[in-house]
């Protein structure tokens, strides 16, 4: 989605967050994207990364082996991200 410019996920418990490289794309691609912390890193610091202020972990593009509670906000992050674009067809449309 190119046109979204702003994206606000402070406030959200993220944890041992492990992105791939085409979600981490995307979301350096915002404009604006306030994050306060993706919780403890769960990576070793060879591919850890800097996004939105704070350091996530970024695998290639191939699934991401992730413990149950970095696969809760895994999914949270994706639930985030699918509202905020909601919104943003909403008031364009």
């Amino acid at each position: 989605m190119p046109n979204l410019q702003y994206l606000n996920l402070e406030l959200n418990s993220f944890g041992g967050l492990v992105l791939n490289q085409s979600e981490f794309d995307f979301l350096s691609g915002i404009e604006t994207l306030l994050i306060d912390s993706f919780g403890p890193l769960a990576c070793d610091a060879s591919i850890q990364q800097s996004l939105g202020g704070t350091t996530v972990c970024v695998q290639g593009n191939e699934e991401v082996a992730v413990t149950s509670t970095s696969k809760s906000n895994h999914v949270g992050l994706i639930g985030g991200i699918s509202a905020a674009l909601a919104v943003v067809a909403i008031i364009i449309g």
